[in-house]
């Protein structure tokens, strides 16, 4: 599998559900760095043409689609379509860790909302887990 990617699109699938109710709070970054601190980084050693863990494509596609107010269906179906062109690649082991980054990051302000556990919902049937 491509990582660098795999990272860029999981930024845009993690952005989908901190922006599925029209706002990213602080509590949601917060925690989307903490996940790509404690699961995406370590997970394994692909760099960037600049020498960084490629990892850290997932912030930045975050905040790319952040910074740009970019509708979270959008970013969702972006995601998807790259799911599906790739879903041969996907362990189960890879698709738990995503949706425990999307889980955590849908939980980290206020518990989930109906916006963001649809979302989820969606990527629970999407990766048939």
């Amino acid at each position: 599998m491509n990582y660098s990617h795999l990272y860029e699109n999981l930024g845009r699938l993690f952005y989908a559900v901190a922006a599925a109710d029209k706002e990213v709070n602080a509590e949601e970054i917060s925690k989307l760095k903490e996940e790509i601190d404690g699961i995406w980084l370590p997970m394994e050693n692909t760099l960037d043409r600049y020498g960084s863990d490629a990892a850290h494509k997932i912030w930045m596609a975050f905040e790319t689609n952040d910074e740009q107010s970019a509708d979270a269906a959008d970013a969702y179906e972006i995601f998807k379509g790259f799911y599906h062109d790739t879903k041969a690649q996907w362990s189960s082991e890879l698709k738990h860790k995503v949706q425990k980054t999307a889980a955590a990051v849908a939980n980290a302000f206020n518990r989930y909302n109906k916006a963001e556990l649809q979302v989820l919902s969606d990527l629970h049937l999407l990766m048939e887990v």
